[in-house]
């Protein structure tokens, strides 16, 4: 799998969840994984939070 076909996967499969930006940033923190000062600020910033629906569930 080439870079842009990584890319394009993650894009697909993470975009309807969350924001561009974010999966930007994502791809971003990914690709320089390597430089990162510790593998918790990456496993942090994975952590999508949504809001509470505000639909009733019947």
């Amino acid at each position: 799998m080439t870079d842009a076909q990584f890319e394009e996967k993650f894009l697909a499969l993470v975009e309807p969840l969350a924001t561009a930006a974010w999966c930007r940033r994502m791809l971003d923190a990914i690709w320089h994984v390597e430089s990162a000062p510790s593998v918790t600020a990456l496993t942090q910033a994975l952590v999508l939070v949504r809001p509470p629906s505000t639909r009733e569930i019947p």
